[in-house]
């Protein structure tokens, strides 16, 4: 049995059960947003749910390493790289799934509801024209065929649950080898 026979049933095991604190993670975050949009502060809850997500990956790729070094076990960039990354990809997969869930079964239209409710605030409003008399929104009008950007929120109402939960694991496929580059570099110079 080769060293690579060994080390990646045991890795991809410890990065499932990593996935497992980055679901719960991503799961809260996801929580925090939806109650959130009817104040508007989505966005700077999904910073914050960011930066907690690379905490999380962080510690438990950390605490990996101690693991397997304070054994004897070689940890190496590679290990490292290919423990954040699948912790990553299972992580995503519980929040993609709880996406699905929601926008499927619970939503009903709350959460662009919501923003479609923020957006009609006299201060919003006034942003939006100040915005629209820039120009800024042309091209996502024409894109999407809507009039104005209740219509763009309008038509976002009829996406299916599916285009939701495939953005949560496009996004993790494209940012997630950045990621754990990072974790990885990180993990190495630490």
């Amino acid at each position: 049995m080769g060293n690579f026979d060994y080390f990646f049933p045991l890795l991809n095991a410890f990065a499932m059960r990593d996935g497992i604190a980055l679901g719960a993670t991503g799961l809260v975050s996801f929580a925090a947003v939806l109650l959130s949009a009817p104040y508007g502060v989505g966005g700077m809850l999904l910073v914050a749910s960011l930066i907690a997500w690379l905490c999380v990956l962080y510690y438990c790729s950390r605490r990996r390493m101690l693991m397997e070094s304070g054994q004897g076990r070689a940890w190496h960039f590679g290990r490292s790289y290919v423990h954040a990354l699948l912790s990553q990809l299972y992580g995503s997969a519980w929040v993609a799934l709880a996406v699905y869930v929601w926008f499927r079964f619970f939503d009903k239209g709350f959460f662009i509801g919501s923003m479609i409710a923020f957006l009609k605030r006299p201060d919003m409003q006034q942003y939006i024209s100040e915005m629209e008399g820039r120009g800024l929104f042309e091209d996502m009008y024409r894109a999407t065929g809507a009039e104005g950007i209740f219509g763009v929120f309008e038509a976002l109402l009829h996406v299916p649950p599916e285009t939701y939960s495939s953005m949560v694991v496009s996004w993790t496929l494209m940012a997630a080898p950045v990621v754990a580059l990072l974790i990885a570099l990180v993990n190495r110079r630490v």
